[in-house]
């Protein structure tokens, strides 16, 4: 970030640059993942000014430099005053448990992965697939379905019709055997990869829903038949994946939705009244 501020201090700016500026610096993970149009709204000027700004700056346009803004967020998760650095430090000097250290610096490189593949215009049709369909069903069966509850649970806040499956049984088959082409199925399937999983998904492309699925490759056995497919790391230093990258997908998701979904404060406050009112927190 200390190059784009050192642009904005040594380049002469006009009225409504410095008005771009002054918000960029106070809000500049924004610019890392809003779109142009959703920055000039925020901020109150036009679209071709935020071009133009960016341009200002040495820029070749708006993609280049939220590229470049991508870039040093992952730079600075990278470098050596960065969590993961320290704690290999500390490894190394028997400041903490190995187990610990190790186990941080395998999730903290799982999160630093996952986020690097992260392409926000693919967030945003995920979040539109979830708001026009029906029906949501929220899939995740053993270890996953943690993530799935998680999502099904915070989506149905503000989204109607959020339907969770967290058992690879009957019931599940049972509950699948309703989708249409109004809905949509967002799978979450790591190794190893539940038959159970695949038998879904199949149900889902032959009544021509829309499918998502949160994955470790997109060669795993299901991405075959999905209509969106994200990648997630899942490596662990036990037996069992860590979940935790695919969590930090999820509640993406969920802020991204809840951001673009209007008209749901009634629902959100009626939730609300009787959640306060049973202490159900």
């Amino acid at each position: 970030m200390d190059y784009i501020e050192s642009k904005i201090k040594g380049t002469s700016l006009t009225k409504t640059e410095e008005k771009i500026a002054s918000y960029f610096l106070e809000h500049k993970n924004q610019f890392c993942f809003k779109t142009a149009t959703d920055l000039a709204l925020d901020i109150g000027v036009s679209d071709t000014s935020i071009i133009r700004f960016v341009r200002t700056l040495g820029f070749n346009g708006y993609a280049d430099f939220q590229k470049h803004m991508k870039e040093n967020i992952v730079q600075q998760i990278s470098e050596s005053g960065s969590p993961l650095q320290r704690h290999k430090k500390a490894i190394e000097r028997g400041h903490i448990s190995n187990i610990a250290g190790e186990l941080l610096m395998t999730t903290l490189e799982n999160l630093n992965k996952t986020y690097d593949k992260i392409d926000m215009g693919v967030i945003e049709t995920i979040t539109d697939v979830l708001i026009k369909s029906r029906n949501k069903y929220i899939v995740g069966f053993g270890g996953t379905a943690s993530v799935a509850h998680f999502m099904e649970n915070k989506l149905g806040c503000f989204l109607p019709n959020c339907q969770g499956i967290f058992h690879a049984d009957v019931a599940a088959v049972h509950r699948i055997a309703d989708i249409t082409e109004k809905d949509c199925i967002v799978l979450f399937t790591f190794p190893r990869y539940t038959e159970m999983a695949l038998s879904l998904v199949e149900i889902a492309q032959r009544k021509k829903a829309e499918i998502i699925v949160i994955t470790d490759k997109i060669t795993c056995p299901v991405a075959f038949y999905a209509d969106i497919v994200l990648t997630a790391y899942v490596q662990t230093m036990g037996f069992c994946n860590s979940y935790i990258a695919p969590l930090w997908i999820a509640d993406l998701i969920i802020l991204a939705a809840s951001e673009k979904n209007t008209g749901s404060e009634g629902r959100i406050e009626l939730i609300d009244k009787y959640v306060n009112k049973h202490k159900l927190y």
